[in-house]
């Protein structure tokens, strides 16, 4: 009907081919000219191709609207990847950059858990060390902006157990969440040091990662050492002390803090874990 060229079979043209429509359920095969003036319908998609033929080493490219024009290949090169790092403790709220910006990976990481403290009884008393942020990571679209919270690192209490870190999230088309390491236990009893705590779990990962648990400490009679902090991909625990002294702080992003050490009746404080952080990373293109 009207201009369409419609068979049900295969399409042989030798010379030139030129119609309003050709319809073919089969094989069309052309081995002269097939000349399409508007657009070409592939696997369901219509297809509208530039009007000229483009220069030395350009590429075609599509405007994601099916409309098809030539670009140089320093064009295509500013495709680039952008990303926004989320590494302070709190609630915030990732904008999305454009209406074209349709999906984004992500990293969670929950807070680190804080280091034990040792309390004021006599003896030599060495606390375990916090455990590290679950790490979770995760491909999602988006349709909007987007709640991110990034979980605060557990604080070590002097003379009380370490506190444990926050949980992280990234609340796309699912939420993915990175749990915060436990806290570890007070040594309050002399040559009985505390266990050092778990890592944190995950959620809705595709990979999730539990963080490191902190180490346990170790004293005797003639030796004190607090529980190293537990590690993670993006952050190393809080050293172990040999010495009087408070734990030491978690570095980078969801690590926990080590324990304490005391051989005297001063109270002190395991090491804070470190804040947890949400990584949003995505492509733009320029």
């Amino acid at each position: 009907p009207g201009n369409f060229f419609s068979v049900q079979g295969n399409v042989l043209s030798a010379g030139t081919s030129t119609a309003g429509g050709i319809v073919a359920t089969s094989t069309l095969e052309s081995k002269g000219t097939l000349i399409a003036a508007t657009t070409t319908r592939l696997s369901g998609v219509d297809y509208q191709w530039p009007t000229s033929g483009g220069s030395l080493n350009q590429l075609l490219s599509t405007n994601g609207s099916n409309l098809l024009s030539w670009r140089t290949a320093t064009e295509i090169d500013e495709i680039q990847a952008t990303s926004t790092v989320f590494s302070t403790a709190g609630t915030f709220t990732w904008i999305r950059p454009a209406a074209t910006t349709t999906k984004v990976e992500v990293i969670v990481v929950g807070g680190g858990g804080g280091g034990g403290g040792v309390t004021t009884s006599v003896g030599n008393k060495g606390a375990g060390g916090g455990g590290a942020g679950g790490y979770a990571y995760a491909v999602m679209a988006v349709s909007g902006n987007v709640t991110v919270t990034v979980g605060a690192g557990g604080a070590g209490v002097s003379g009380d157990a370490g506190a444990a870190g926050g949980n992280s999230s990234f609340a796309g088309n699912f939420t993915v969440t990175a749990d915060g390491g436990g806290g570890a236990g007070v040594d309050d009893t002399s040559n009985s040091p505390s266990s050092g705590a778990s890592g944190g779990a995950t959620t809705n990962a595709q990979l999730g990662i539990t963080g490191g648990g902190g180490r346990d400490g170790n004293v005797n009679a003639s030796y004190n050492q607090s529980g190293e902090g537990g590690s993670g991909p993006l952050g190393s625990g809080g050293k172990p002390q040999t010495a009087n002294g408070a734990g030491v702080v978690g570095i980078g992003c969801g690590a926990g803090g080590s324990g304490a050490v005391g051989t005297d009746t001063t109270a002190r404080a395991g090491g804070n874990g470190s804040a947890g952080c949400v990584i949003v990373r995505w492509i733009d293109f320029n």
